[in-house]
């Protein structure tokens, strides 16, 4: 791929920006399929456990987005209406991206909930279109214990507490109390929820923790070392209940 411009990303300066206006930068394919690359972007690519948003450029639908050394592609149906130069209207699918930030806020609570009350890490999470895992590095959790995992988890949420992110040089990462840290090197993006979780994050996120609604555990599974924690949250959480209530 040619040698392109960082693209500067419009979801880090509002995670609920759904219109936008961008220069293209350059019309040429991801993996064999159109793809288009603009100055800017409010379009989120896959990455860190988080799923591609869509949405359209011009009216042309967004399929997928995907990152490759800090240039975004946005993979479209067909590329013949986009000229290098010109700017395009882009519009965000925002169902799917509200829904995907309420699952990541509610993982980052919860996550932060395993590491309070149990001193569990979270090794890996992954957001499907159905179901939200996370694993921990923890196994012979009792019921007792899950029900208060999810509920010191739901207390966060119900305190409204601000969700903020904010990037820090690797020298003051030190100072922060953090539930993990990184091995990544120079500036670094910080999400809080409030005081109770602090971790490093590339992804978009509500506002506020009130925002995500609910958080629903519905499983655990034991794999090896390892619990994996299913759940849902927000209207994942409520057709979780609804669907439960007609059963």
């Amino acid at each position: 791929m040619a040698d392109l411009p960082a693209t500067h990303r419009l979801y880090f300066e509002d995670a609920t920006l759904q219109t936008f206006a961008a220069r293209v930068i350059a019309v040429t394919e991801w993996r064999e399929h159109p793809a288009i690359v603009l100055e800017a972007t409010a379009l989120y690519p896959e990455g860190g456990g988080q799923p591609a948003d869509h949405g359209t450029l011009a009216g042309v639908a967004v399929s997928d987005v995907q990152e490759h050394a800090d240039v975004i592609y946005h993979v479209v149906a067909e590329s013949a209406a986009f000229t290098v130069g010109q700017t395009v209207q882009g519009t965000i699918d925002w169902p799917r991206r509200f829904d995907h930030m309420q699952q990541h806020t509610g993982q980052h609570t919860l996550s932060g909930a395993c590491w309070r009350l149990l001193g569990a890490a979270t090794t890996a999470w992954h957001l499907g279109a159905g179901e939200v895992t996370i694993d921990i590095d923890r196994t012979g959790l009792t019921a007792a214990t899950l029900r208060e995992i999810a509920h010191a988890a739901n207390e966060v949420l119900w305190q409204d507490v601000p969700v903020t992110a904010a990037f820090v040089s690797a020298a003051d990462l030190d100072l922060l109390p953090l539930r993990k840290g990184t091995e990544r090197g120079g500036i670094v993006r910080i999400v809080s929820v409030g005081d109770w979780d602090r971790i490093g994050c590339g992804g978009t996120h509500v506002a506020t923790t009130g925002e995500v609604g609910a958080i629903g555990l519905r499983r655990a599974e034991t794999r090896g070392t390892e619990t994996r924690l299913t759940f849902g949250c927000g209207a994942r959480a409520l057709a979780d209940l609804q669907t439960k209530t007609e059963l």
